[in-house]
């Protein structure tokens, strides 16, 4: 995989090189009656080049081939014109090879003739030989074409050796002697050529450069070089719709110059694929400094983009306004159809940012809109109304590329000073919420942009429209799309004291699953007077609180932006206590040991750092941090002194490290060091360190080294020290045999559980239902699970309780349900269990390991033919009986008697049962049921729908299916018969 320009040329050389094999055989025809071109009979030629030929009289099918025909003939002057200096002629490769076309540049002093051939050579069978007719150097020679094209040539053909320039291979010589080196520039001047509609975006250029220049490295090997160069271009930028607000089409003057070669590919001389023109624009209220250009792959072809960032304003008017990525692509085929640009495909590229400022009396403010990919939209928006200022910011994703519709807002409203009162010193400054759709909150998202301070963004920002991009970026990463998620929350702004204590705080909720509540928050205390803080103290903090599937909280805090009398305080804090399948347990106030690896999703953590000296005084930094996980507790400092005057200077040092262990009896080390040193011009004059490690204790061990340092003389002392008892004598190690056996015997481990899907078959009364949801009592089609939490089975345990015992390992071979019940073991059970309390584990596994992994601690059982005196057969047959209309024998009419209706609704309310007094009721038009015992089905053709014989003995779906199968072989919607019901049977 190369270079992106590596890339780009290989595309593009592929396609051309493509199109030039589809030319040799379009062209095959008209060369045939060519013949020998006189006066080339000698080397290096050899009679191969043939008379020449007019472009026009070759034809061909090919888009791309005619399109390169027809810009040779508006190119190339008349063969019959006397003294013609360019030309095109046949080629003859030799050895039966077919003829192919080259082109021929005479030079008439010195007298050298060169020839640009298309031959079938190389290993790909395709190449450009160039041959030379002469000696010694030339050039350069301006050789006139037509339409304003000229034809500057250059270089040195040596004694005449031929150059073959292969497809996918290095150029080569074929023949002793000096290498041919050629410098072919076609130039086009005195006549203006535009791209693009007229009314813009288009490129117009009144001079056009592309060379082709064959050289010798440094090696002596031989190179080409290829160049394309739009000196004096102008780029107009703007399509016709904007023109109306910037008051003129945003032209440009551009100088492109591209290169290329196979070696480092295509590139922009002033850069890579991507580079930035210098330019300079002249039109009121507009500022632009640079155009942006790149190059992209598309399909066979290239596209070239340009786009610009520009500000201004309008003229007489109160709005300012801003412009970002306006541009244009220009698509430049390459052989696969079409050759070169089509002014129809030229695409005017939207703004990806669009910002303006609006300044009136009663409303000001600006806002800012940006394209943050396919479908996406993302802004700020900030309003001052009167008093109050009104601040939304949000990001929209379309349905697009299979992303479901999707949005994040925040509003906010700020209030004028001193806010809302609510007594005691209390105001309210600010409310807004938080609504999210399709969208979830990233926790760990969330607590890096924390750990970063971009999520102060998000809570009543100051200024957003000047940070619009920021603000959209950390929104997307904070709240990434999540189909079927909501996002809902409030926020409010409380201070007191007038400014001295603010207090800005969200609490949001995002559901269904995983459930979560998070609460941001943001404290500052400016003492004594916020416009001028001697003491600023601002944290943020973030509490994730999730619920489903698993428990988890994490609180992330950080003092980023606080001081101190002008001294920078930073520092970040974490807890974290998770359950499931990463369960973790954290407690963190400025970051962990070194050679620590925080649990997957932790961020990493700043040091609780103060620069003791203000600023102007020597420098005098302290930095801590302290950290308890489930394996160990840790913390240590750093602190540096450094000061330096005209190249002389102090620098000294105090760090230490220290971790506390229960392994298995408590122990700890301590590892510091320290050291000064007084330097002149780098050089140290003298100093003193060092370096000491602590253990203990049981035994104590102290093992270290120190140095000291005076200009020409220094010393070292390496120590190792250890006295005291060793580790006293543990008890007795624990019988697990004893331990697991109680766990096992505790009728909490034998847990019942219930039938799989639709096995059950059978619905339980109420009071059987009772009993086996209180998981002692055991549906008959259901299962039995067997665990236990006192240790991890299947793995080798090597301690228990914080001692070491004997390795064991223990699993479950066997299980009896009842003495004559064997059951079966199924999926084993997992829990999670502390490595470190079974496993021998290193200072660094302790470190790095999680606080908690998931180890088998039981299994499923499944029983084997399960017999009970209460099980007994029943007949799950079912009877159907038809129930006809009632009918109650008595019509209305208006002759009401109301006595007799009273009394026969009395006599008919008495009837329990009405079907049981056939006087009341009769069957209108009673029709027979038939209850079968099978379901009626037939075998079809699958073509016809009609009935096909089928031999089978008994009736039903599966008994039919099986002899259809039988009969006929593929049975189905798809095969010659299948199996329907009988009235799905084609009279």
């Amino acid at each position: 995989m190369g270079t992106a320009g590596q890339n780009l040329f290989q595309i593009a050389s592929s396609a051309l090189w493509d199109m030039l094999n589809r030319l040799r055989s379009d062209a095959a025809v008209a060369l045939t009656a060519l013949g020998p071109e006189p006066g080339f009979g000698g080397p290096p030629l050899n009679g191969r080049l043939l008379t020449a030929i007019t472009p026009n009289t070759i034809t061909s099918a090919d888009s791309a081939v005619s399109v390169f025909l027809s810009a040779l003939q508006s190119v190339l002057p008349d063969i019959n014109t006397p003294g013609v200096a360019v030309t095109l002629h046949g080629f003859d490769p030799g050895g039966g090879q077919p003829r192919s076309l080259a082109v021929v540049a005479s030079i008439p002093a010195p007298v050298i003739t060169v020839v640009a051939a298309l031959t079938p050579g190389g290993a790909q069978g395709i190449a450009f030989e160039i041959d030379a007719v002469g000696a010694g150097a030339f050039g350069p020679v301006n050789l006139d074409l037509i339409d304003n094209w000229t034809l500057t040539i250059s270089g040195d053909v040596g004694g005449g050796a031929r150059l073959q320039l292969p497809r996918g291979g290095p150029a080569q010589v074929l023949d002793p002697g000096g290498a041919v080196q050629v410098m072919w520039t076609v130039q086009r001047s005195g006549a203006t050529t535009s791209f693009g509609p007229d009314s813009g975006p288009n490129l117009t250029m009144s001079m056009l450069q592309v060379s082709a220049k064959t050289a010798l490295d440094s090696s002596g090997a031989p190179t080409i070089n290829y160049s394309l160069s739009l000196p004096d271009a102008n780029l107009s930028i703007s399509p016709s719709f904007l023109s109306a607000l910037v008051g003129n089409s945003l032209t440009l003057p551009v100088n492109l110059d591209l290169d290329a070669n196979p070696a480092t590919g295509l590139k922009f001389r002033s850069g890579g694929v991507k580079a930035t023109l210098p330019v300079t624009l002249d039109l009121p209220g507009i500022k632009i400094d640079a155009v942006e250009i790149t190059a992209e792959a598309q399909g066979s072809g290239l596209d070239f983009g340009f786009g610009v960032n520009f500000t201004g304003g309008l003229d007489g008017l109160p709005i300012a306004f801003s412009v970002e990525g306006l541009g244009v692509k220009f698509p430049v085929a390459v052989g696969s159809g079409a050759l070169g640009i089509n002014a129809g495909a030229v695409q005017p590229l939207m703004p990806t940012g669009l910002g303006i400022d609006l300044t009136l009396p009663v409303l000001s403010g600006g806002g800012f809109l940006e394209v943050t990919g396919p479908g996406g939209y993302g802004g700020v928006l900030q309003l001052d109304l009167i008093e109050l200022s009104i601040q939304a910011f949000g990001l929209l994703q379309l349905p697009v590329n299979g992303q479901p519709l999707s949005f994040v807002a925040i509003i906010s409203v700020n209030f004028p000073f001193p806010g809302i009162q609510l007594g005691f010193g209390f105001s309210l400054n600010a409310v807004g919420g938080v609504v999210a759709i399709n969208r979830r909150v990233d926790s760990p998202s969330l607590e890096s942009s924390v750990v970063d301070g971009s999520v102060n963004q998000l809570l009543f920002p100051v200024d957003p429209a000047s940070h619009g991009p920021a603000i959209v970026a950390t929104l997307g990463k904070v709240f990434p799309a999540a189909e079927g998620h909501l996002v809902i929350g409030p926020m409010l702004r409380i201070a007191w004291g007038g400014r001295i204590l603010s207090l800005s705080v969200a609490v949001i909720i995002d559901m269904p699953s995983p459930f979560q509540l998070i609460i941001i928050g943001r404290v500052e205390l400016a003492l004594p007077d916020p416009d001028a803080p001697l003491v600023l103290l601002e944290a943020t903090v973030v509490g994730a609180f999730q619920l489903s599937p698993s428990f988890s909280v994490a609180v992330v805090a950080s003092l980023e932006g606080s001081y101190i009398v002008g001294i920078a305080l930073h520092g970040d804090l974490l807890f974290l206590l998770r359950t499931g399948d990463d369960a973790a347990f954290i407690l963190s106030v400025g970051g962990f040991h070194p050679r620590y690896v925080p649990p997957p999703g932790v961020q990493r953590l700043h040091r609780i750092q103060l620069d003791i000296l203000p600023p102007g005084f020597p420098g005098l930094r302290s930095e801590t941090y302290f950290a308890v996980t489930s394996n160990t507790v840790q913390f240590g400092a750093h602190l540096q002194l450094c000061d330096e005057i005209a190249g002389c200077g102090v620098d000294g040092w105090f760090d230490f490290d220290a971790l506390f262990q229960w392994d298995p009896v408590f122990c700890f080390s301590v590892h510091a060091s320290a050291g000064v040193a007084v330097q002149v011009l780098g050089e140290t004059l003298m100093g003193i360190s060092f370096d000491l490690v602590v253990e203990g204790p049981a035994p104590w061990h102290i093992h270290g080294s120190g140095s000291i340092d005076l200009f020409l003389f220094s010393a070292s002392l390496d120590f190792d020290v250890k006295w005291g008892p060793g580790p006293p004598t543990l008890p007795p190690p624990p019988d697990l045999s004893v331990i697991l056996a109680a766990a096992l015997a505790n009728p909490a481990a034998w847990v019942g559980t219930q039938p799989r899907g639709d096995d059950a078959m059978v619905t339980l009364s109420r009071s059987a239902s009772d009993a086996t949801e209180g998981q002692q009592t055991v549906h008959p089609l259901g299962g039995v699970v067997v665990r236990q939490r006192a240790l991890p089975l299947g793995i080798e345990i090597a301690r228990y309780q914080n001692q070491p015992i004997a390795p064991q390992t223990w699993s479950i071979a066997a299980v009896q349900l009842t003495p004559i019940q064997p059951g079966t073991l199924d999926n084993p059970t997992l829990d999670e269990f502390p490595a470190g309390a079974f496993l021998n584990l290193s200072e660094d596994e302790k470190l790095h390991r999680p606080a908690f992994e998931q180890f088998t601690s039981g299994t499923d059982l499944t029983q084997q033919g399960v017999t009970s005196d209460l099980l007994r057969a029943v007949d799950t047959s079912y009877e159907v009986t038809l129930i006809p209309d009632i009918y109650l024998g008595n019509t209305l009419n208006l002759n009401i008697n109301l006595a007799y209706v009273l009394y026969s609704a009395e006599a008919f309310l008495a009837i329990d049962d009405v079907h049981a007094v056939p006087t009341l009721w009769q069957a209108v038009n009673p029709q027979a049921v038939t209850v079968m015992s099978f379901q009626p089905v037939s075998v079809v053709s699958t073509a016809t729908m009609q009935s096909q014989s089928v031999t089978t003995t008994t009736g039903g779906f599966t008994a039919t299916l099986q002899a259809a199968a039988s009969q006929y072989g593929a049975v189905g919607p798809a095969a010659a018969v299948q199996v329907v019901e009988r009235w799905e049977v084609s009279a």
